[in-house]
């Protein structure tokens, strides 16, 4: 009896490690998939700044005041 109840906790342990490993898998692909899109919006956010610099300072300039003043109000 304890030998039965010991090999289906080992038969389930087993199975959680696969299932683990096959999450991790999974999670390492979207995160593989994001960093790609972070670094393609990086490359596009610098070459608008190269392109129109002045613009880029405005728009930065009016986000971080429109960001200041929704912390003011939290």
């Amino acid at each position: 009896m304890a030998t039965d109840g010991s090999s289906r906790s080992e038969d389930r342990a087993e199975e959680l490690r696969a299932e683990a490993q096959e999450l991790q898998a999974r999670l390492s692909e979207r995160l593989d998939g994001l960093r790609d899109r972070a670094e393609r919006a990086d490359e596009a956010v610098r070459a608008f700044a190269r392109e129109r610099p002045i613009l880029a300072i405005g728009i930065a300039a009016g986000l971080g005041f429109v960001l200041g003043r929704i912390a003011a109000r939290i």
